[in-house]
């Protein structure tokens, strides 16, 4: 395992996980960096460990919170409940409601925030 430069201990920001995931087999990089603000800078280099495969297979979600591919667990979560709620309705187990069709409407947002970038002139 590599690991960089800590933050200093009177750093208070939130941190994330995030993993630069390859193709299965290959090493894995992982860090835990400071959320940013708008208009913040990098000021460090985040915690950094390199992990084999396996040891991204073993861990993944218990110690970092991501899904094998790198992505939030939480975030993956809502994005499948979105898809749930959308094959309800498609399929006719929800019933056709005012209530209803706004939160499939939210879901179909949900997934479309995720695939496409939003674009601001």
């Amino acid at each position: 395992m590599i690991q960089q430069h800590p933050a200093p201990a009177n750093d208070t920001r939130v941190r994330v996980w995030v993993a630069t995931v390859g193709a299965p087999g290959e090493s894995v990089i992982v860090q835990h960096a400071a959320v940013l603000t708008p208009g913040e800078d990098l000021t460090e280099t985040p915690e950094t460990w390199e992990l084999t495969w396996a040891e991204w297979l073993d861990l993944h979600e218990v110690n970092y919170g991501l899904s094998l591919k790198g992505e939030d667990v939480a975030i993956h979560e809502e994005r499948k409940a979105a898809w749930r709620k959308i094959r309800r309705m498609a399929t006719g187990d929800l019933p056709y409601t005012e209530a209803n069709m706004r939160a499939t409407i939210g879901a179909i947002r949900r997934i479309m925030n995720d695939l496409v970038e939003e674009i601001e002139e």
